[in-house]
């Protein structure tokens, strides 16, 4: 029951927060999870972002938009945030896509699809499961669409987008820890409606697409090797 959960929930923040005091420095993934420890604790001075490692892939036979089709899902199904984006996307966000779009195919690919999952299975919504080498499907693909409705941290299945500039849709969840500028209009959708326009959006402009792919760069230049090896060497320095 709830009353359960936040004693489980309050014993982990006291021990967390108790690290946090004895600690030198603390590194919190996201500036979001930043402001997050700053309401409990007030030595913010200690507190560095360190995200995840995403560099951008420069490659020189691009697809261009005329030659993509598919939508694109990646993630792991042993992370329960990842079947739910999955359900969601089958039973809410496709169904009012087909309606204006019927010809749409979504590629579902990840490790251990429990069997909820594999049931789904069809021709326009196709559960690969797993893939030992993911890159010619972000290299192929036309959008990458992550509905995630809970979740917390920096979302790996973001950055990875982002590497091979491959224009996406996903919610503020998804979006964690990323500054999409002024692009957030074309990416971020927070309802079923949303994230179906956003996705119709994509597919039917071509200078949008390609603007939000060649941003992708922009995006995750504070992930790259150089701007993470920086921190922590001047973290290390202190």
């Amino acid at each position: 029951n709830m009353q359960e959960i936040m004693e489980i929930a309050n014993k982990y923040l006291e021990l967390e927060l108790d690290n946090c005091k004895k600690a030198d420095k603390v590194i919190v993934i996201s500036d979001k999870d930043k402001d997050a420890l700053k309401f409990y604790f007030n030595e913010e001075s200690k507190i560095v972002t360190i995200g995840n490692v995403h560099q951008y892939i420069k490659n020189e036979n691009f697809l261009p938009f005329e030659k993509r089709n598919d939508l694109l899902f990646i993630g792991g199904f042993d992370h329960k945030p990842n079947v739910d984006a999955v359900l969601y996307l089958y039973e809410e966000i496709m169904p009012l896509l087909w309606k204006s779009v019927p010809d749409i195919k979504i590629l579902i690919i990840g490790s251990n699809p429990p069997e909820s999952i594999l049931k789904l299975d069809s021709d326009q919504f196709k559960i690969i499961g797993f893939v030992k080498d993911v890159a010619p499907y972000f290299l192929n693909s036309k959008i990458f669409v992550a509905p995630l409705r809970y979740g917390a941290g920096i979302k790996g299945k973001i950055g990875q987008s982002l590497e091979f500039g491959l224009p996406l849709v996903t919610t503020n969840i998804g979006a964690e820890g990323f500054d999409f500028g002024l692009n957030k209009e074309y990416v971020i959708g927070n309802t079923s409606q949303e994230i179906v326009d956003k996705i119709q959006l994509l597919l039917q402009n071509k200078e949008i697409w390609n603007k939000v792919s060649l941003d992708a760069e922009q995006v995750i230049a504070p992930f790259s090797t150089t701007c993470i090896e920086e921190i922590i060497v001047s973290l290390l320095k202190n």
